[in-house]
């Protein structure tokens, strides 16, 4: 059904298969050995191969938001009844036992022509529907899917009505996490932003549109960082956590602040989100790099109990430089306060308090003590690493 017909036509993998079963009732499932697990639908598991098989269903609109339907399960449902509650054509598939495609929506035509388009005018009833449209071009766009106009439309009226005020955080944090594991995590954004939701979803990176910067604007400069991110950093699955990030690094951060809030985000998220808020425009507007200014920094950053969102921290940053300065990649590469701040942080971690107790007497030392000795011997040995490497490096220069 609906996804796994549309990704196997497409040459994607099918990573699950769903079943609909027409003209049977919950009864007759339970008698053939069928466990029901549908609480608002009738939704049951194979006995063998634990499946999902849901009984051909209609939904009826009688409240406000994506809750508010009733659902409607009957042996004379007919599949296209059921296909007929899909959200766009391209979803709308079906396949027989015998391999036979069921298409009464044209799907098929508009999965040729790469077109996400809506079944019928019941896709006004479902906010989450802008949300899954968003995504679908994360995920789809680099194929060279495009929204149906009448699509669009209807996304357009559904966000004047104020349907879209009805998601709650939960569900908008559940489809943009899953947009940034797309290969086009950024159409998700510009998809909410052409159809007006982005500003009733996410009010505070909609206002970075309205931003001038140079001759962009904050939220296609935030777009790019993301795209960067997308392109230097292509794992699977990927770093979801540096993705979003690195999108929301120029929001003031109180606004981040209030968006973490709001959206009730996953703490390692909202940490280094507002990191990256808070440090990003600090680290780019350094121009004298001491030993101590890098230390007091990696401290700030607490870059030696949290290693991981440090590292984290500079990939944002990275990103932020790449596309504010075009040449930008080549300095970091060399010699840059980014190149500098990760061998700062690698000096000063070779030095630990057991280190420390070796190489020096702190016998009666309190804490205090004990840790302004530990400094001075990061600034140290970070002095000592940086000038190595810069002499290293004239070296070099010298030799070309």
């Amino acid at each position: 059904m609906g996804g796994a017909i549309r990704d196997k036509l497409l040459g994607l993998a099918v990573k699950e298969q769903d079943y609909v079963v027409v003209g049977a009732s919950p009864e007759h499932m339970i008698e053939k050995g069928f466990k029901p697990v549908g609480k608002d639908f009738p939704v049951f598991l194979h006995p063998v191969t634990q499946q999902e098989y849901a009984l051909a269903r209609t939904e009826r609109k009688n409240g406000p938001g994506y809750k508010g339907f009733q659902c409607y399960a009957a042996p004379h449902v007919t599949l296209e009844e059921d296909l007929k509650r899909r959200d766009l054509t391209i979803n709308a598939l079906a396949e027989s036992l015998d391999g036979q495609i069921i298409d009464p929506y044209n799907g098929l035509h508009d999965l040729e022509n790469k077109i996400l388009r809506h079944v019928s005018w019941a896709f006004v009833e479902d906010p989450v529907r802008i949300l899954r449209v968003a995504r679908f071009m994360a995920r789809f766009s680099g194929l060279g899917f495009q929204i149906a106009d009448e699509t669009l439309t209807l996304m357009q009226r559904m966000v004047h009505n104020g349907e879209v005020n009805a998601l709650v955080p939960e569900r908008i944090w559940r489809e943009f996490s899953k947009a940034l594991q797309e290969a086009n995590p950024e159409q998700f954004i510009m998809t909410l932003y052409h159809c007006g939701a982005l500003k009733c979803i996410c009010p505070e990176f909609n206002q970075l549109f309205y931003i001038s910067q140079k001759d962009s604007n904050l939220g296609l400069i935030a777009i790019q960082a993301l795209q960067y991110i997308v392109k230097i950093m292509p794992c699977n699955p990927p770093n979801i956590v540096i993705r979003f990030a690195a999108l929301m690094q120029y929001l003031p951060t109180q606004a981040a602040q209030t968006l973490a809030k709001r959206w009730r985000l996953p703490t390692i998220y909202r940490d280094l989100m507002l990191l990256s808020t808070r440090f990003r425009e600090k680290i780019h507007q350094i121009t004298q790099v001491t030993p101590e200014i890098l230390m007091n920094l990696l401290e700030q950053l607490d870059a030696f109990r949290r290693p991981d969102r440090f590292k984290a921290f500079l990939a944002v940053c990275t990103s932020s430089w790449c596309v504010q300065d075009k040449d930008a990649i080549h300095t970091i590469e060399q010699f840059t306060t980014r190149k500098k701040l990760l061998l700062a942080y690698e000096a000063a971690r070779s030095i630990s308090v057991t280190t420390l107790l070796k190489a020096q007497s702190c016998e009666g030392d309190d804490g205090k003590t004990l840790g302004l000795k530990l400094k001075k011997a990061r600034i140290k040995a970070i002095h000592e690493k940086l000038t190595f490497i810069d002499l290293a490096e004239r070296g070099n220069i010298a030799e070309q």
